[in-house]
């Protein structure tokens, strides 16, 4: 199992960014955020896109875990080993010591957990709706009530034609305000012809369920709201409505807790937190200009002086 990386664009300053994907999309569907980014930064860093095994282009697959009795899960930590080992070929390749990363939902954790175990290959963060969810943690179907892993496993996997697709895509609110392109560029590479000749989803319904278990039980929230655990510069961007913003009863809700811990570790770690107006779990995909905005402030805020001659 391997994370795929590939170069998008250069540039000859020594700063990397390294922009991971969600669960159940691709590297190409990042391509108009990260194009809008280099835009911004006058060329001022190489940005390279992460693809996670079983998704797009790359080739390897997720290791599913069977267990008796309910459906398999995929290991977060054997994932994040992965994403880890791809950052520093990246750094051997780029001539630099460190990366900044920026991860959409699955990936906003995964990159909180890989600068854990390797936090000399990580300069800073920019977590966008990380899936870092609070206890009980469980890995069994059976004991989580309306999981994102049952409604993947209900996942239409089956479509005539790239146009088909993003109609039917287009009709779901989780892809109502997608922006043309990205919509696009989503159908084009998350799918592909399947030995049924229909377009079949890269990233199956099995695969999407298993990896949604694995993120019921990486326990990265415990690390996020411990005070003596130590992440890189952070910025968390979260969507305007989405269950991270939701409050239940008199709680606070994820986002606040999250935000809150990052600011007030005994080394303050946050940079910035926010909740981009009229957007919601897809915000990447949605509010392209807002996002990379931040994205843009963030970077120069963890600037480093460049080196004299």
């Amino acid at each position: 199992m391997s994370v795929t990386m590939r170069v998008i664009a250069r540039s000859q300053r020594k700063r990397v960014v390294v922009f991971s994907h969600g669960l159940g999309y691709e590297h190409a569907s990042m391509l108009p955020l990260m194009r809008k980014v280099s835009d911004l930064s006058h060329n001022g860093a190489t940005l390279l896109a992460a693809e996670l095994p079983s998704h797009g282009s790359n080739t390897s697959d997720v290791t599913l875990i069977e267990q008796p009795h309910t459906h398999p899960y995929a290991d977060w930590g054997e994932l994040t080993d992965a994403l880890i080992a791809s950052t520093r070929a990246v750094c051997a390749e780029q001539g630099v010591e460190s990366v900044d990363g920026v991860g959409h939902s699955m990936s906003g954790a995964l990159l909180l957990m890989a600068s854990l175990r390797a936090p000399e290959l990580f300069r800073s963060l920019v977590v966008l709706e990380p899936i870092t969810l609070p206890p009980p943690y469980t890995t069994d179907l059976r004991k989580l009530a309306q999981s994102p892993a049952h409604t993947a496993l209900k996942r239409r996997d089956g479509f005539e034609s790239i146009a088909e697709a993003m109609n039917w895509y287009r009709a779901r609110d989780a892809y109502a305000n997608w922006t043309d392109e990205c919509l696009r560029l989503h159908c084009e590479t998350a799918l592909h012809r399947g030995k049924s000749g229909l377009l079949e989803m890269r990233a199956s319904p099995t695969v999407q369920a298993a990896l949604y278990l694995g993120g019921s039980n990486t326990q990265i929230f415990d690390s996020v709201i411990d005070n003596d655990i130590r992440f890189p510069p952070v910025t968390l961007l979260s969507g305007q409505h989405t269950f991270y913003t939701q409050r239940f009863g008199g709680n606070p809700s994820l986002f606040e807790v999250i935000s809150t811990s990052l600011k007030g570790k005994t080394i303050p770690c946050l940079i910035d937190a926010a909740i981009v107006p009229n957007s919601s779990h897809s915000l990447p995909f949605e509010q392209i200009d807002t996002v990379a905005d931040f994205i843009i402030t963030h970077l120069r805020e963890t600037a480093q002086p460049e080196p004299k001659l």
